[in-house]
C-alpha cells in the first residue's frame, strides 16, 4: 500500500531513536510522506524502507522534534494509542522452515544462485501495554550500547521496535562507510566454519560490484573482525570510500537487500524469497534511518518485532548456502530473537 500523497490526505509518522553510542534517545513526529530527493530541509528527517524494494522508501518530515528519556516515553506513550489489533498472530513451524532450507539448497545446485537469506516470525498473543514496550526499550538501551535503537509507528506499516547492529551505509564529510556483516554463529558453537567464510565472501563481493557499478574506484575494506552482540557472534568488515552525500539516495537504493538479509545474486535471490516464503516481512530486513543536510546513516533493520494491542511477532533470519543445516539455523534465528525477545513480556 502506497502513502497518499496530497495535502488532504497527510499521514502522520512518529520515530524513536538512539545513535549507537549515545546515552540519550531522540523523538521525531510530522508528516509523513514518500522520500523526495530533491525536496529542502533542515534538521532531521526518518527514512523507513520495507524488504520489498519496490515499496517507495517514506520519510516522516517532522513538525515536531526533541530528546530525553522522560520526554520520548511520553511521545511514546501517546502514540501507543494508535496500535493496531493484529486479525491472527501465526509463528513459522518447523516443518516449514526445514522445507524453506531445503528448497533453498536444492536452487543453489540447480542455478547461479549462491545464497538466500531464510527468515521465520514467532509471535505471541499477550496484551502489551505502553510500558511493557517502553520497558524494553530501556532495556535494549543498557544492554547494547553500540547499536541502533528504533521504535516508530507508521500509519501502514505498523508499529516496530529494534536494536539493530547493522550499518548499511553512512555518509559524512565526504566519507562514505558500508558495513559487510554476514557470517553468523552462536557463542555455544564452536567456531567459525567454511560455510559462515562464504556468507561473508559473498557479502563483501556484492558490495564491491555496487559501488564500481555507481563508479566508486577508491574503495577500501578493513579486516575482517568479530561483532558480538548477545549470544550471536557475526563476521564483519568496513568499507571506507570518498562519497559526496547528494550521491549516497543512489547507492543505497542499489545496496538494499544486501546478501546478508536477501541473498546473492539479489535479484535471482529475492524472487525465489518472493515466490516461496510464506510470510510477508513487512520492515524486517528494510533499512531505516537519519539524513541531514551534513549527515546520512541508514541501518539494516534486524533484532526486531512488530507490536500491537493483542501481541508481538519478533523476526530474524539465516543465510543459506550448500553447507547449511536446518537444525543449526533455527537455533539461530531463535538466539537472535531472543535478544529483544528477552525482554519482552510472553
Amino acid at each position: 500500500m502506497e502513502l497518499q500523497m496530497d495535502d488532504a490526505n497527510i499521514l502522520k509518522g512518529m520515530a524513536i531513536y538512539r545513535q549507537p553510542g549515545d546515552s540519550l534517545p531522540h523523538f521525531l513526529i510530522g508528516d509523513l510522506q514518500q522520500f523526495d530527493v530533491t525536496r529542502k530541509f533542515t534538521g532531521d528527517i526518518f527514512c523507513i524502507q520495507s524488504f520489498d524494494r519496490r515499496v517507495s522508501l517514506d520519510a516522516i518530515y517532522p513538525t515536531v522534534r526533541g530528546s530525553g528519556w522522560v520526554e520520548c516515553q511520553k511521545v511514546w506513550e501517546e502514540w501507543s494509542l494508535n496500535l493496531e489489533t493484529f486479525p491472527e498472530l501465526a509463528s513459522t513451524l518447523f516443518s516449514s522452515f526445514d522445507a524453506e532450507i531445503e528448497g533453498i539448497k536444492s536452487c543453489i545446485a540447480e542455478t547461479q544462485i549462491e545464497k538466500v537469506v531464510a527468515a521465520r516470525g514467532e509471535s505471541f498473543e499477550i496484551d502489551v501495554s505502553a510500558s511493557d514496550v517502553w520497558s524494553a526499550f530501556e532495556s535494549l538501551h543498557h544492554t547494547h550500547l553500540d547499536a541502533f535503537l528504533f521504535l516508530i509507528y507508521h500509519p501502514v506499516k505498523g508499529c516496530w521496535m529494534g536494536a539493530t547492529p547493522e550499518l548499511l551505509l553512512n555518509v559524512e564529510q565526504g566519507l562514505g562507510k558500508v558495513m559487510a556483516l554476514a557470517g553468523t554463529i552462536t557463542q555455544d558453537q564452536l567456531g567459525w566454519t567454511a560455510k559462515e567464510a562464504l556468507e561473508q565472501t559473498v557479502t563483501s563481493k556484492f558490495i564491491k560490484e555496487i559501488l564500481v557499478k555507481e563508479g566508486i574506484y577508491d574503495a577500501v575494506e578493513g579486516e575482517m573482525g568479530e561483532l558480538i552482540m548477545g549470544n550471536i557472534k557475526h563476521l564483519v568488515s568496513e568499507w571506507k570510500f570518498g562519497l559526496a552525500l547528494e550521491q549516497c539516495f543512489g547507492l543505497v537504493r542499489q545496496l538494499h537487500p544486501t546478501p546478508a538479509v536477501g541473498g546473492y545474486p539479489q535479484s535471482e535471490s529475492c524472487d525465489w524469497l518472493e515466490k516461496n516464503e510464506d510470510f510477508e516481512r513487512g520492515l524486517y530486513a528494510g533499512y531505516m534511518g537519519l539524513v541531514s543536510e551534513n549527515v546520512a546513516s541508514f541501518y539494516v533493520t534486524l533484532r526486531c518485532c512488530k507490536i500491537a494491542k493483542n501481541g508481538y511477532t519478533l523476526y530474524a533470519g539465516c543465510g543459506v548456502n550448500e553447507g547449511s543445516n536446518s537444525v543449526i539455523e533455527w537455533k539461530e534465528t531463535a538466539a537472535k530473537m531472543n535478544i529483544l525477545g528477552q525482554f519482552m513480556p510472553r
